[in-house]
């Protein structure tokens, strides 16, 4: 919840690490229009905002979830150490825990972090992504 960008990658590395194959169709079929935000028309981060009548809320969670897939997906800046370092202030305020609730909604155990990594050609290190041409090309592996 609460997260516009990010999710993709955390429901991916959840599934995958859990066992579930990620397939990408070779032509589109579906889409959806992405409205910018000139045009006034609602967005999901002001929608939630509006709702929960905490303008503001997103950006502060948002952030906190970031961090929860940074440390999920192995960012080397965001081991375990540096985590639990950077929020000893706060470890028993559940706002700030991005640990909490780990063994229920991280990653599974059926592959590891490292097999989706090479999967989706994300390299850590260097912050980057392969072309994935099975994904944006429809070729077969």
């Amino acid at each position: 919840p609460y997260l516009f960008m990010g999710e993709e990658v955390a429901l991916s590395i959840r599934a995958w690490t859990s066992g579930w194959n990620i397939y990408a169709p070779r032509k589109n079929l579906i889409g959806h229009q992405y409205r910018p935000l000139q045009m006034h028309t609602p967005h999901y981060w002001t929608a939630v905002g509006r709702f929960l009548e905490r303008p503001l809320i997103t950006d502060r969670v948002s952030s906190k979830i970031r961090d929860r897939i940074k440390y999920m997906m192995g960012y080397p800046e965001f081991s375990l150490e540096a985590v639990k370092r950077d929020n000893a202030e706060h470890e028993d305020d559940e706002a700030y825990n991005i640990l909490l609730e780990l063994d229920h909604y991280g990653l599974g155990t059926a592959r590891t972090r490292e097999d989706y990594l090479k999967f989706a050609e994300i390299n850590l290190e260097e912050k980057t992504c392969g072309k994935l041409t099975w994904c944006s090309e429809g070729e077969l592996e």
